[in-house]
């Protein structure tokens, strides 16, 4: 009898022990969630909550309740995957928390919150800012007084949010280290222009997209140097993306040059552009330039002269002439030319040579015609002169024909005609205008 009684016991003990672990592991809406844990986490047991059971699988129990009242969609569930490959001292952060309560505080995440939670913490991507150009709106004898600027930002995950364009002067105080200027003469080679910052709205006035355009008035440029356009834009994730572009240099001064070489008015200067280190402006003169001690191949010395010349009604720079591979005569001038010709306003300037084209020679005056290496020299050095330079735009032309300037005629000599000889020769393949001095 006690046998039996004791088996009865056991029975009963397997049975409670099995309804107690069937209620302890029942999930009556097979979410992966046991009533009993929904009954503890405030959520219904008899309503599936899938976001919750894939919380509870990725992170710990306290930081997956977050999502128990967030709608189970496929963003959602990504973002718990972002979420979760976070470092526990990240998910710990104010920022972190900040943003995730703003997220859910309407209970559902989209693509787009998942999209700003991934690009501001998980893998962020910088904004672009493509196609930043500018253009000319009002100008005057290339002179720029206004421009227009204009790009566009785009983001592959989070919206623009936040653009700014800086429009500022270029300085260039190393003159003052380098070459000597006087500092109370700096502003007057570089006239004072403030830099300009430019909180930006979109063309189509509201951030809304992955793609703004923007398009930016500058007015009133003041000129006489370079300036930078910085464009700024922050996507709605907080990553920011800086492009920078340099204007070349836009003129002080209008081109009164131009007015009057267009009215048939040329006034021609010598521009002599061969000082350079080791060979630069005497320093014992009693007056030194605005510009300092300056060298000739910085071309902004050259577009500076060339801003002064031209608009003070000069519209002609006669350089020596930088003999091709020379050597004897101003070695390095032709490299020295060349780096000018590179420089923004040279195109705003016409120019010729001016030189004996015999320098080559080693010979001093008088130049006797009648030696063969003299007339040969001449006629190289124009003949260089001619196929190197003459079909250039702003070649000094005169009833079309190319301009050479004959430096110390008086001292060529010949008594069997061989001037005149070498000077036909020298025309014989392009009609060219020749001025003597």
């Amino acid at each position: 009898m006690r046998a039996l009684v004791f088996i009865a016991l056991i029975l009963v003990l397997i049975l409670l022990s099995s309804l107690a672990i069937y209620y302890m592991n029942r999930d009556s809406d097979n979410d992966g969630i046991p009533d009993y844990k929904e009954r503890e986490y405030g959520t219904d047991p008899n309503k599936p909550n899938y976001l919750l059971a894939y919380a509870l699988k990725k992170l710990p129990e306290k930081e997956a309740l977050r999502f128990k009242d967030v709608d189970f969609n496929e963003s959602s569930k990504e973002f718990v995957d972002l979420y979760a490959s976070l470092s526990q001292d990240k998910r710990s952060s104010k920022e972190v928390n900040m943003i995730l309560d703003n997220i859910l505080s309407d209970n559902v995440i989209d693509e787009t919150e998942k999209n700003l939670f991934d690009d501001r913490f998980v893998n962020p991507s910088l904004p672009s800012i493509d196609n930043l150009s500018w253009n000319p709106t009002r100008e005057n004898l290339d002179k720029i007084y206004d421009i227009n600027v204009t790009f566009i930002a785009r983001d592959d995950k989070s919206p623009i949010a936040y653009a700014e364009l800086r429009f500022i002067p270029v300085e260039y105080t190393y003159m003052i280290e380098k070459y000597g200027m006087r500092p109370e003469n700096y502003p007057k080679v570089f006239p004072p222009d403030k830099e300009r910052v430019l909180v930006l709205n979109p063309v189509d006035g509201k951030f809304d997209s992955l793609e703004e355009k923007f398009s930016v008035p500058i007015k009133d440029i003041v000129g006489g140097r370079e300036y930078k356009i910085v464009a700024l834009v922050k996507d709605l994730a907080g990553n920011e993306k800086i492009v920078e572009v340099k204007t070349p240099y836009i003129r002080q001064f209008e081109n009164l040059g131009k007015e009057l070489y267009d009215k048939g008015i040329i006034v021609a200067a010598h521009y002599y552009n061969w000082y350079t280190p080791g060979q630069g402006i005497p320093k014992d003169l009693p007056d030194k330039p605005l510009l300092g001690l300056y060298y000739s191949d910085d071309n902004i010395v050259f577009n500076k002269h060339v801003d002064w010349a031209t608009g003070h009604g000069i519209n002609v720079f006669l350089f020596p002439y930088p003999y091709h591979n020379p050597k004897i005569a101003f070695i390095g001038l032709e490299k020295t030319f060349k780096k000018n010709m590179e420089a923004d306003l040279f195109n705003q300037i016409k120019f010729s040579f001016c030189s004996t084209f015999l320098d080559e020679t080693g010979k001093p005056p008088p130049y006797n015609f009648d030696n063969p290496e003299v007339k040969e020299a001449f006629v190289k050095a124009v003949e260089d002169l001619i196929s190197n330079y003459t079909s250039l735009p702003n070649y000094w032309k005169i009833d079309g024909k190319p301009v050479i300037v004959t430096w110390s005629t008086h001292a060529y000599q010949s008594k069997e005609g061989n001037i005149k000889d070498a000077f036909e020769k020298v025309g014989s393949n392009k009609d060219i205008y020749i001025i003597g001095e």
